[in-house]
């Protein structure tokens, strides 16, 4: 299986607790109706295929599709490529390369306008000072 037909999902669970909400749902934990069936995957990073993901909805992306996505302006004018992120405190953060250096952009709805997963590419509006105008 090669790393394109297996991706782990990057938002990965780390289970910590287990609970029911009764009555389960059938789907819960495929055929695993008893709590005690979990237990063992407590503590536990939990990934699947990514061919069996749902696709995610308009404007949404998985986190490790991010990565080589083409970063615009909203004027089409190019701001490099994504290069990885990083789950911070404050929330996800994208590394841009860019074509003179590198720098972290905030995946917000106020700098990230929109996210085309198909075209593997976005439309930010970065911080003023962030970005030199020359790059």
């Amino acid at each position: 299986m090669s790393p394109r037909q297996f991706a782990l999902v990057v938002l990965a669970v780390v289970v910590l607790a287990i609970a029911w909400v009764a009555p389960p749902p059938a789907h819960a934990a495929d055929g695993h109706g008893e709590r005690v069936q979990l237990d063992p995957f407590r503590g536990q990073f939990v990934g699947v295929p990514a061919s069996v993901l749902s696709p995610p909805a308009d404007g949404e992306v998985y986190l490790h599709e991010l990565e080589g996505f083409a970063v615009r302006r909203p004027d089409g004018s190019p701001l490099g490529l994504v290069s990885g992120f990083y789950e911070l405190p404050g929330g996800l953060t994208l590394e841009i390369q860019g074509p003179k250096r590198e720098f972290l952009l905030p995946f917000r709805k106020e700098f990230v306008l929109h996210v085309d997963r198909d075209a593997r590419m976005m439309v930010v509006e970065p911080p003023e000072g962030l970005v030199e105008e020359s790059e």
